[in-house]
């Protein structure tokens, strides 16, 4: 299944992200995707802190999350990424989370753009096509 993505990233379930019921919270979900997406730019030698010293923010515009199964302390799972440039001034990260048994997690669907300092959008060209 990791062939199918063109970056993944493995986890484990530390105690701190969980929710009162024992489960991961659903915020934590967005950290570890935020992890992936952040270290698939470093390996792509474009790491979000050098966009930032250009004055350029990298932000998430939209975020859609489907919940398939839970994950509770001490798992271990992996986050597989696909990336594309949708428009000049968008791109579309498709980012699911599996159990290392390999149960789907959960869906996640992000549409990024970039900003300069002036909030402006501003056309980054992230993939290499």
């Amino acid at each position: 299944m990791k062939e199918n993505y063109i970056h993944t990233e493995e986890f484990q379930v530390r105690d701190t992200e969980l929710s009162a019921s024992g489960i991961v919270n659903n915020a934590s979900y967005l950290v570890y995707l935020e992890h992936a997406r952040h270290n698939y730019l470093r390996n792509l030698k474009k790491a979000y802190t050098e966009f930032l010293e250009k004055g350029i923010t990298l932000i998430v515009v939209e975020c859609n999350l489907k919940f398939k199964a839970p994950l509770k302390s001490g798992d271990k799972f992996w986050v597989g990424l696909n990336w594309e440039q949708k428009t000049r001034l968008k791109h579309k990260i498709l980012q699911d989370v599996y159990h290392s048994d390999g149960t789907l997690v959960l869906e996640a669907t992000f549409i990024a753009s970039a900003i300069d300092k002036n909030g402006k959008p501003v056309p980054v060209k992230l993939m290499d096509e």
